[in-house]
């Protein structure tokens, strides 16, 4: 019982580990100190031409909505960081969403 006990601790911090990797991100964002307390929670975001909704960290959804805000205001250098780092760190939710 024990051997099993310390299997599943350690592949529970193994998980832990997984979702604390820090990833640069292509511009800075601004978050308010209760995002800061829950900067681990998930959001949703919707293609708006298919429909498809997808479930992203928080942080993702906000440079996904960088990436909207500068298509909208044409300044497509910012748009390209996004999406550069987009289809880098969430291939599957890239290419449900942007591409």
């Amino acid at each position: 019982v024990s051997y099993i006990n310390y299997n599943r601790r350690k592949l529970m911090a193994q998980q832990i580990k997984t979702k604390m990797l820090v990833t640069k991100l292509p511009f800075t964002l601004m978050m308010d100190s209760n995002e800061l307390k829950t900067k681990q929670a998930e959001v949703t975001r919707t293609n708006p031409f298919s429909n498809v909704t997808v479930t992203l960290p928080r942080y993702a959804g906000m440079v996904y909505d960088k990436i909207k805000a500068a298509e909208v205001n044409e300044d497509y250098d910012t748009m390209q960081k996004g999406l550069d780092w987009f289809s880098r760190n969430f291939t599957d939710a890239y290419y449900k969403l942007l591409d």
